[in-house]
């Protein structure tokens, strides 16, 4: 059974710690059982044995055997150099795993070959023997290890080296660039390593914090010590290639929102067709390699099928030269979420919002040549995931439909409705799972009532924080229903003033054939005066009745905000009493950031309710029979350009324009039929020609809006319904859009760069934090461009958001340094063997297996895999080793 992984995880480590075996040990009786418990207990993955002056091989092959894999040993040694200031400079040579290295030979060789020959040959003590650190730093390199000196504020520091001494600056600078790894004293000391010494040697060197522990039963760190890579000794080299790999904090780095983070994806396959091993997903950056027809973006589009609602996924099927895999009868996929949640290909349970672009689609969006409604629609969607992007661009159209008394106006505020409710519906969708964020309030309000426990605080605080929190939540419950009582109101309101239209125009229909003589019209008109009046009434009444108008009520809801406000600023002297307080203050800040989301939703909950209201198609009608003649032309408008991310400006145009009936709308339906068969031969004849009449042009109208919003008809020229709508009734208005970065137009780009250009877009513009599943975005993209354009981006955004990606550049792979490699393959049908195969692990997962049995994914490590697979991996990793300027002895 292979086993699950994620690639390279944070984990704790410590690499200085001595055992029994050193000379200065204090309790020589402790047992090697006594040390891999207490490690366990402390949740350390990978210790390095570093006693002073020996490697105890037997003890770290015991340690190795107790371990049993649940604790990585790596063989080490601790040195004292000769003199170069107030006392020694300790360092310490870390070495493979000593089941995957001779480390007889090692020892034998560091024995004979040191100063610590000294030890046995002149029966000299330990801390007698000063090894020369140069010529010991060559040695411990050419045997395969790495090398960490103590540095900053740590005893028998670098740092002791005194700049009096004759070069003693050149001299520090060349220990830098010859060693691989600074061991800290305190946490502190990062600070001028990174603004000083770094800049100035031309070299950044990873730094951690060890323990330097010399007694188990008392093991204590002076503070967490985090390495993301795989518990092993290539792992830990990762961190000299990458020394952002290395993180000394308390808490555990880069922790995602667990309902946005994949975890894994498990294939249910009953025609052995897949692996049904779990595959498993970093929460930063995964990159699916693989040959031809491989099973790459198959992979993807499971994980974007079984996530993504039906409804969504359709979308996605419209886009241009989109790939659907058909043919997946008889599988089922599992994908499981960071907090336990299951996604299932064969249910609409538990489904979730992710950004998944297939190949080419940025491309294909890049070069739409049509009138750009296809880019168009890309960059809508992606405003209206950027909160509150499109609040300017909303009022302004708002201030244009107050200034207009015109059927204009109607249109323009339906669509503007139309779209609002598809906005807030995806705001809402955007904020988050329900049901997660509720079990995430429930979660840290457990945390804190544990925290308020082992505090400080009377049982009168406690008593006097509940009715404080009570009085919050009285306050709470006032705003939800003052928020309904608006809603209420204007909907009610609404209601009344459309229904004295809607009576007036019933009884004309109802009595059109009846009502013949003069007589007959004036007692008609009479009866719909007194019926107008008594509504009329009856909307006075209602007022009357309600003397709280919209203005009034949120008014209100403002007083009850600064009520809250003050009532939450009295709980801060309740704070100070928490023996943990920032541990109390962070929980309770994620806890509000949690109940903000949640308020959130409920209020876009509301406004959806009210946004539905407002839509209503008889109010075109009514208004056109009133004010058809009279059209106002809406002038050219300019958004003003938005700032995207460094130096990307997202431009929107608003533009409108009028043109006659029959030239703006019967030209853009379909030809399929003539328009006489798509109405009737009383609207148009059977050459496509409006038969205009006076008389009965509102019904034909009327007859048309109706047909156009059945959904039956198509148009030409990738019209959209509300353009339709526009030229039925003589106006309209389109939105456009344009990127510019720097002096360059999106339409002056070159296909690559529109393709970058747009994906930085995906990434910039949306406030969502959900996982992003990308095919190929180096497509049209020479190396250059990816390694200078791509990969810084892609390393700073995979720290926000998961990033899924297939890819078959090694630039993109290896130098955003993929936390995850997922090498996907096909195999021949052979019997008992599947065809779609899949392994993952991490980039310093590396071996060559020497069975010839063994399977094609299994026979060699992930490095082996990205060197074979992708063109130029191995120099992609030589550039990478050679980033910070490493110099190896």
């Amino acid at each position: 059974m292979r086993d699950f992984n994620r690639g390279s995880e944070w984990r704790k480590w410590d690499l200085h710690f001595h055992t029994q075996s050193s000379y200065d040990y204090k309790d020589k009786s402790q047992t090697n059982e006594q040390i891999i418990e207490k490690l366990i207990e402390n949740n350390i993955s990978v210790v390095a044995i570093t006693d002073h002056h020996i490697i105890d091989i037997a003890r770290i092959k015991d340690l190795s055997r107790l371990a049993d894999g649940r604790i990585t040993i790596l063989p080490g040694i601790e040195f004292l150099s000769e003199t170069r200031g107030n006392e020694p400079i300790h360092f310490i040579g870390i070495f493979q795993e000593q089941s995957k290295c001779k480390l007889d030979y090692i020892w034998g060789q560091l024995e004979n070959n040191t100063a610590i020959k000294h030890i046995k040959g002149e029966n000299k003590e330990e801390n007698e023997v000063y090894c020369d650190l140069e010529e010991t730093v060559k040695l411990i390199h050419k045997l395969g290890g790495i090398v960490s000196i103590h540095a900053g504020g740590k005893h028998s520091s670098i740092e002791n080296i005194t700049h009096c001494l004759p070069h003693a600056a050149a001299q520090k600078t060349d220990i830098a660039h010859a060693i691989d790894i600074y061991e800290l004293g305190k946490e502190s000391d990062q600070d001028g390593y990174k603004k000083v010494v770094f800049p100035s040697i031309k070299k950044v060197i990873p730094m951690i914090i060890c323990s330097d522990n010399h007694d188990i039963k008392n093991y204590t760190l002076k503070q967490n010590c985090w390495i993301k890579a795989e518990p092993t000794f290539e792992g830990l080299k990762q961190i000299i290639y990458e020394p952002e790999r290395v993180k000394i904090q308390e808490e555990k780095p880069e922790i995602k929102t667990a309902y946005e983070v994949i975890k894994s994806i498990k294939i249910i396959d009953a025609k052995n067709v897949f692996t049904t091993e779990k595959i498993g997903f970093s929460s930063n950056l995964n990159s699916i390699i693989g040959g031809k027809s491989s099973g790459k973006s198959l992979l993807l589009f499971l994980l974007a099928k079984t996530v993504l609602s039906p409804e969504k996924f359709e979308e996605i099927k419209k886009y241009k030269n989109f790939v659907v895999y058909d043919n997946l009868e008889g599988i089922d996929c599992e994908v499981e979420w960071e907090d336990g949640q299951i996604s299932k290909l064969s249910s609409n349970d538990n489904k979730r919002h992710i950004d998944y672009i297939p190949q080419m689609h940025l491309n294909n969006i890049a070069e739409d040549k049509e009138k750009n409604i296809t880019f168009k629609q890309t960059i809508d969607e992606l405003l209206h995931k950027k909160l509150g992007y499109t609040s300017e661009l909303h009022e302004l159209q708002s201030k244009i439909l107050e200034k207009n008394q015109t059927l204009s106006n109607e249109i323009d505020k339906y669509f503007d409705n139309e779209k609002e409710l598809k906005r807030l519906e995806s705001e809402l969708s955007l904020l988050g799972d329900k049901k997660a964020i509720e079990a995430t309030i429930v979660m840290y309000n457990a945390e804190l009532q544990e925290l308020k426990s082992k505090s400080n605080l009377t049982p009168e605080d406690e008593l006097e924080i509940k009715k404080i929190n009570d009085l919050i939540s009285e306050e709470e419950k006032k705003k939800t229903t003052l928020n309904n009582d608006i809603v209420l109101f204007e909907g009610t309101k609404k209601v009344f003033e459309n229904l004295n239209l809607r009576v007036s125009n019933f009884i004309d229909e109802e009595f059109a054939n009846v009502v013949t003589t003069l007589e007959n019209k004036i007692l008609l008109e009479t009866i719909k005066v007194n019926l107008s009046k008594q509504l009329i009434s009856t909307i006075d009444s209602f007022k009357s009745a309600n003397p709280f108008n919209t203005e009034t009520l949120s008014t209100n809801i403002l007083q009850i905000n600064e009520n809250i406000d003050k009532l939450k600023l009295s709980l801060e002297p309740y704070n100070e009493k928490f023996n943990d307080k920032k541990k109390f203050l962070d929980t309770q800040k994620k806890l509000a950031d949690e109940e903000e989301k949640l308020k959130k939703i409920s209020q876009k909950e509301i406004e959806i309710v009210s946004q539905k209201s407002k839509l209503n198609l008889e109010v075109f009608i009514s208004r056109y029979g009133e004010l058809f003649d009279s059209y106002n032309k809406i002038i050219e408008l300019n958004e003003p350009y938005k700032l995207i991310g460094k130096d990307l400006e997202l431009i929107t145009e608003i533009k409108f324009d009028t043109e006659k009936f029959y030239s703006n709308f019967s030209s853009f339906i379909t030809k399929n039929q003539t328009l006489d068969k798509l109405f009737n031969a009383t609207i148009y004849t059977n050459k496509n020609e409006f038969l205009y009449d006076s008389e009965k042009h509102i019904e034909k109208i009327n007859g048309i809006l109706l047909k156009l919003f059945e959904g039956t008809l198509s148009f030409n020229q990738y019209k959209i319904l509300k353009e339709m709508v526009t030229y039925l009734f003589d106006d309209y208005f389109k939105v456009t859009y344009d990127l510019k970065q720097g002096y360059d137009r999106l339409e002056s780009m070159s296909p690559g760069k529109k393709g970058i250009i747009l994906f930085q877009l995906f990434l910039e513009i949306s406030s969502t934090k959900t996982p992003i599943l990308i095919d190929q975005p180096e497509d049209n993209l020479d190396n250059r461009t990816v390694y200078n354009t791509l990969n810084e981006f892609i390393k700073n955004k995979k720290l926000d958001r998961q990033i899924i990606m297939v890819s078959h550049n090694s630039n993109l792979v290896v130098s955003t340094d993929s936390e995850n490699i997922v090498v996907a393959n096909q195999n021949g049908r052979e019997e008992g063997q599947v065809r779609f195969d899949y392994i993952n692990g991490a980039l310093e997962n590396t071996f060559k297996s020497q069975s010839v049995s063994t399977s094609v994914l299994k026979s060699q490590g992930i490095r082996e895999h990205v060197c074979e697979l992708l063109e130029g991996g191995e120099i992609a990793f030589k550039k990478r080793e050679q980033k910070y300027n490493i110099k190896k002895g």
